[in-house]
Formats: structure tokens, sequence, C-alpha cells
């Protein structure tokens, strides 16, 4: 059997990703003290607010081009199970809360490279399952998360 999973839906489920981190790093950026931690998390922010828009701008072309992402049922319900399991995509906001009011950068940062990075295990995975078109569509968003990644690790390291 053969599960069609919408363009948009993916498009979609980026964006609220994308939304979960602009709210998390600027909740953080305000309760900063140090004026290079509150820049490090408001530029996270508005970096993740950007991905929001470029995203948007995906979600309108797919929408239009009637984009699906087709994939065996089986295999694609025990890929989706991987991730109802994790902490950070479906629990984002209950673990997000268990580290809101840490005045440990390191911790915080630590946390938003691991939802990061288990962000891309998703968008990666959903290559496996889509359409050339809609495998363009998802590298894009893969690059722009490797970003985040990228100047997390660096930032991190210099801390």
């Amino acid at each position: 059997m053969s599960l069609v999973f919408s363009g948009p839906e993916v498009i979609e489920m980026a964006i609220r990703t994308e939304e979960n981190g602009e709210k998390f790093y600027t909740s953080h950026a305000e309760k900063a003290e140090v004026e290079s931690v509150k820049s490090l998390f408001t530029y996270l922010a508005n970096e993740e607010a950007k991905h929001i828009e470029d995203f948007s701008k995906l979600y309108d072309i797919v929408k239009e081009t009637g984009e699906t992402i087709f994939g065996d049922y089986e295999e694609f319900k025990a890929y989706m199970g991987t991730f109802a399991d994790s902490k950070f995509l479906t629990n984002f906001t209950a673990e997000a809360d268990k580290i809101k009011d840490s005045t440990d950068v390191q911790e915080v940062i630590e946390f938003a490279i691991g939802f990061e990075k288990e962000t891309l295990l998703f968008y990666y995975g959903l290559l496996e399952y889509i359409s050339e078109k809609g495998r363009d569509i998802v590298k894009n968003i893969i690059e722009q998360e490797k970003a985040h990644v990228e100047k997390l690790t660096s930032i991190k390291s210099v801390l």
C-alpha cells in the first residue's frame, strides 16, 4: 500500500518546527543578561523567522503544483514512529520548558544543537519518500538547517 503525503504538509511541518525554534530563541534572548548571549539568541530567532518566510514561499509553490510525497506505507509508518518517540520533535515545548529558566548558556546551546540535528534527521529521512521535485524542496530546507547547526557549534566552541 502506498502512502501519499502532500508537499504542502511537509512544508507545514518545517514551518511549525521553525516557529518553535523562533519562540525558543526569542525567549532566551529576552532572558539573557550577557549582551553577547542576547545577541546570539536574537540572531538565531531572526534566522528562524527568515526560514519561516522561505518555507512559506516554498509552501505556496508546492501548493500550486500539487506536489506529493510517495512512499511505502509500512516503511514510512516505521520511520514516522521513530520521530513520534523523539523528545525533540514531538515534545519540544515540554523539553524546552525544562531549560527555560536555565542560565547555563552551554546547556541551552546543547539543547538547540540537539533539536536542529533531530530536525535534520527528519528531513534527511523524508528524502527517501519523495519525488524528485519534492527532494529539491526538502534539500533546500536541509541546507538552511545545516547552517544553524554550524553556527551553533561554532559559537559554542568560543563561549
